[in-house]
């Protein structure tokens, strides 16, 4: 490329006279490859294809952990809990004579090292854009029993689900033993609890 645009430049000022601009030259358009992504069965074939125990399980951990290779020679035995069946990759830093391990982040909204100083961020400035109203949290959970039919009918039970608590909330709020008013409010679906566990609820 750098070849051609050197030629169309020569051309332009030594051979035509003309002005010539490189910010006016059209590019190719890049073409983006899609990375080769391989099946379950071509992961068992490559896996298989190791000469040694020691390699399988390389290749097995390298695909299970999503780590890079240069993580994967670092690794040591107190790196994996056992607790999440999750492993901890990271860097070393050092400044003068300590160094300091910065674990990467898992990445997962309830880790208390990775996630828990951006939900409080966010949650700080959601609350800013509160206004000066007394404000009332409500949770309507769905029965375990139903939890795991939302599962093959996820639009149906959920749309369910906040349909009956948004009418429920209306009525209640309407009665004059309670409120007497029309009120308004927001529905967030969540499907799990802290544990990632399911719990339908909004």
């Amino acid at each position: 490329m750098t070849n051609h645009l050197c030629a169309l430049r020569f051309l332009y000022i030594q051979t035509l006279k003309r002005p010539w601009s490189i910010a006016d030259t059209p590019y190719p358009k890049k073409r983006y490859r899609l990375p080769t992504v391989l099946s379950q069965e071509e992961v068992a074939q490559l896996i298989d294809a190791a000469p040694t125990p020691f390699y399988r399980t390389i290749l097995m951990t390298l695909y299970g952990t999503g780590a890079r290779r240069t993580e994967l020679t670092r690794l040591k035995v107190s790196d994996i809990d056992s607790r999440r069946m999750a492993t901890y990759s990271g860097r070393q830093t050092r400044c003068g004579h300590r160094a300091t391990i910065s674990y990467n982040s898992c990445r997962n909204r309830h880790c208390p090292k990775c996630q828990t100083g951006a939900r409080e961020r966010w949650i700080a400035a959601r609350h800013r854009e509160l206004l000066p109203t007394p404000y009332v949290h409500v949770v309507f959970t769905l029965p375990p029993q139903l939890a795991w039919l939302a599962l093959r009918n996820k639009k149906v039970i959920y749309a369910l689900l906040l349909r009956a608590s948004a009418e429920t909330l209306l009525e209640v709020a309407r009665n004059r033993a309670h409120l007497g008013a029309d009120i308004g409010f927001f529905s967030v679906l969540h499907t799990w609890n802290q544990k990632l566990q399911l719990n339908p609820h909004s």
